[in-house]
């Protein structure tokens, strides 16, 4: 399959410009990384325009207006009253001053996702395997980055200011946040990050804690209400409230069984050793979110858009948690470890076939390639 086949050959190379930084050689590292992250936009640019529903509904329709657009003022008018992401416009304006194919507009589209993607990743290189992070992202998320154009972009910004979270800048996080939600308006939940993860250094993680569970609870019993009420007021879009009542199919429990399931058992499992660990917290909480949202799913289908903004913490969560796998001392640690990475990949193929191939989410199989 061209997507593994993408997928592993972008993993190598990254690996390998890993291995190459830790010497000390950051330029002949960034042409690997480069080289890795090339390859999968690449893709991205030569797919058909079926690959990917979003593309038809107005990934075309955008980048065409871009080019045949006069001046940059007029088309971002036009998009804010459509409600399209100034972020995404301005990109799309971007490259149809170079190009008027929308190939290389999806080319650029994602070769940016993966740069953000891994600049987030990198931030993380203290703790975690960077190039086993950037194979969890593509067998999690690539796909749906092939669709969900606009809010892909938006994640990816929010992803990349990851290392601010970590570090405590607030004030830049939040300037990422807020061109994130100049390109999607639901980024602006990416603000949560901040607080979530920063919570383990606060004396009152736990009532905080607490309190946030309560809140999911409540929000689960009183869900259609407050959508309602949210519509009612202008604060969400009208359309949200409608999707109170569609339906994923098999989509929900295969989230619930291979997304969240498998996660929660691989904490779980490692429970002792990251309890007093920095990613303890954190860990907790996106769980918590991801699976509380993954609840919702049975209630409300604009749940699973939601939750990507802390889904996307995934491709960090399970390096840090398989690098800390240790059933044996010694010499065989390092093994065991390795183990635990090539055991997840394996596991994670098999989801990615399970969700994008058998279930045909995202609408991006079998690959075709442009015939114009």
């Amino acid at each position: 399959m061209i997507y593994l086949i993408v997928f592993f050959s972008s993993f190598l190379f990254i690996k390998l410009g890993n291995r190459i930084e830790k010497n000390k050689k950051r330029v002949i590292a960034l042409i690997f990384y480069g080289i890795g992250l090339l390859i999968p936009a690449i893709l991205a640019g030569i797919r058909d325009y079926t690959i990917g529903t979003d593309v038809m509904v107005y990934g075309n329709a955008w980048f065409d207006r871009a080019v045949d657009s006069s001046n940059l003022r007029d088309y971002i008018h036009w998009g804010v009253i459509s409600q399209v992401g100034v972020g995404y416009l301005l990109l799309n304006y971007l490259v149809a001053i170079v190009s008027d194919n929308p190939h290389v507009f999806y080319f650029v589209l994602a070769l940016v996702i993966n740069i953000l993607i891994f600049k987030g990743v990198h931030s993380c290189k203290e703790y975690i395997n960077i190039d086993f992070a950037m194979l969890i992202f593509f067998l999690l998320f690539y796909n749906n980055t092939l669709n969900l154009l606009r809010q892909s972009l938006a994640i990816a910004i929010i992803m990349s200011g990851f290392g601010y979270v970590i570090n405590k800048k607030l004030f830049k996080y939040i300037i990422v946040v807020v061109f994130a939600g100049m390109t999607h308006s639901t980024a602006f939940l990416g603000i949560l990050i901040y607080f979530i993860y920063n919570i383990q250094f606060s004396k009152y993680r736990s009532l905080v804690k607490n309190g946030i569970i309560c809140a999911l609870l409540g929000c689960i019993v009183l869900y259609q209400w407050i959508v309602s009420f949210l519509v009612s007021k202008g604060i969400i879009l009208s359309r949200y409230g409608s999707y109170s009542d569609v339906q994923t199919g098999g989509g929900k429990m295969v989230r619930i069984c291979l997304f969240c399931l498998p996660a929660i058992l691989l904490f779980y499992f490692v429970y002792k050793k990251v309890k007093k660990d920095i990613w303890y917290n954190f860990g907790v909480m996106i769980l918590l979110f991801s699976t509380f949202l993954s609840v919702l799913l049975f209630v409300n289908s604009i749940a699973s858009r939601i939750a990507m903004y802390f889904d996307i913490y995934y491709i960090v969560l399970i390096p840090v948690f398989a690098k800390r796998v240790n059933l044996s001392t010694g010499k065989n640690r390092v093994l065991i470890k390795n183990y635990s990475q090539i055991f997840l990949g394996i596991f994670y193929v098999f989801y990615w076939w399970m969700v994008y191939v058998y279930q045909g989410q995202a609408a991006t199989y079998p690959f075709l390639l442009f015939t114009k």
